[in-house]
């Protein structure tokens, strides 16, 4: 599951626990070849999503190239790539599919006029372009690291101004129920991380909107 890898490999970044790595290296090389042969069979870097984030209960793209899936594959590999020298192993297979998965995002994905990420690409037809991203492709990317500082900068303001809200104020951390408080936290600290630098005031802004998120809907929705 890609969060679930994703949460074990913020896990190593934050404690460095080298030996946690050797034993969860082979549990981390069959995800990330299972990722491959289901997600990205036509090996372009681009990977269908599928049940694979928190908001993808109603989500499908038909086989297409989606930007969140790609980002969280991006970052996998790449965190791989640097574990794999940590422990002695080979990790060019993940630096190579890393950088594939950046080149095809920006080739394919990164919409220059409008300074984000499309949704995804279709796969059959037209192979058409869906250039309107859900909240979720814009945090999950940041998150992911697969933009650059001025990438980050526009994406953040293509939420400010295009993602559609109340008469509240997202920007003091106040929403209405048609956005839930966990995907306004998110979005929050991504944004934080687009404009003043990885990570500052998580605490400070994160935590308290997942405990609404909590007392509000339930602990399975965190």
């Amino acid at each position: 599951n890609l969060c679930y890898m994703d949460e074990l490999l913020w896990h190593f970044n934050w404690t460095g626990d080298t030996a946690y790595v050797r034993k969860m290296w082979p549990v981390i090389t069959r995800h990330l070849a299972w990722e491959k042969l289901n997600y990205d069979p036509d090996n372009d870097g681009l990977y269908d999503a599928y049940a694979c984030i928190w908001a993808s209960d109603a989500l499908y793209y038909n086989s297409g190239a989606v930007t969140h899936s790609s980002a969280y594959n991006y970052r996998a590999n790449k965190m791989a790539a640097f574990l794999a020298s940590l422990i002695g192993e080979d990790p060019s297979p993940y630096q190579n599919e890393a950088e594939q998965i950046l080149k095809a995002m920006n080739k394919r994905l990164w919409m220059q006029g409008k300074g984000c990420w499309a949704e995804y690409q279709d796969f059959m037809g037209h192979r058409r372009l869906h250039e309107s991203p859900g909240l979720w492709t814009i945090y999950h990317a940041l998150d992911s690291d697969v933009a650059d500082p001025f990438q980050a900068y526009q994406a953040t303001r293509y939420d400010f101004i295009f993602v559609p809200r109340g008469n509240d104020d997202l920007r003091a951390g106040v929403q209405g129920f048609h956005i839930m408080p966990v995907e306004v936290g998110h979005n929050r600290l991504q944004g934080i991380d687009g404009r003043n630098g990885r990570h500052f005031g998580s605490q400070l802004i994160g935590l308290p909107l997942l405990y609404v998120q909590f007392l509000f809907c339930g602990v399975g929705t965190v």
